[in-house]
C-alpha cells in the first residue's frame, strides 16, 4: 500500500514538472502591440522598401528566420539590428518578449538603391516558445533622416 501511495506522488510531481517546465516560455501574451496594421512595403518620396520572409512559413522549432529586404528607392536605406516580433490572437497584434539579457547592437546597415539584402532574426532572444498562428516582424529604416516601418509577415505551423 505505501509503495503504491508513493508511486502515485511521484508521477503526479512528475507530470507537474513536466508541466511547469514546458509552459514556462509559452505563457500568454500581454502586451498589445502600438503599432496598427503595417505593410510589408512602403514608400516615399525618399524611398522604397520592402521586407519579406524567405519562406511564408516554418516550423515551431525554427532557429532563424531570414529577411529580405530590398531598396526600390533611389536613396539608401539605413537600419539596425533592433526588430519587434508579434503574434497575431484574435485578431489583434501582441509583442513577443524578448529575453531579459539580450541587447541589440548598435550597427548602422545599409540597403543601397536596387539592391536586395538579407538579415536574420535568431529565434533564441525570445522569452516565448513559438506556437501555432501568424507573426509579424517589424522592423524600421531610415531614407535622408525620415524613418519608414514595415512588417514581414509569417507562418508557425
Amino acid at each position: 500500500m505505501l509503495k503504491k501511495i508513493f508511486l502515485i506522488a511521484a508521477v503526479a510531481l512528475a507530470v507537474m514538472l513536466v508541466a511547469a517546465c514546458s509552459s514556462e516560455k509559452t505563457k500568454p501574451l500581454t502586451t498589445l502591440s502600438s503599432y496598427g496594421e503595417i505593410s510589408n512595403q512602403a514608400s516615399t518620396e525618399e524611398a522604397k522598401v520592402e521586407m519579406n520572409t524567405e519562406q511564408p512559413s516554418y516550423s515551431a522549432s525554427i532557429d532563424k528566420v531570414t529577411l529580405k529586404i530590398k531598396n526600390d528607392g533611389p536613396t539608401t536605406l539605413t537600419f539596425g539590428t533592433p526588430f519587434t516580433l508579434e503574434k497575431r490572437e484574435q485578431g489583434k497584434w501582441y509583442v513577443v518578449p524578448m529575453r531579459s539579457d539580450i541587447a541589440f547592437t548598435s550597427i548602422g546597415l545599409l540597403v543601397e538603391p536596387g539592391e536586395t539584402r538579407e538579415d536574420q532574426i535568431s529565434m533564441s532572444d525570445l522569452d516565448y516558445t513559438l506556437t501555432k498562428g501568424e507573426y509579424r516582424v517589424i522592423k524600421s529604416f531610415s531614407a535622408n533622416e525620415k524613418e519608414i516601418i514595415v512588417a514581414a509577415r509569417f507562418e508557425i505551423e
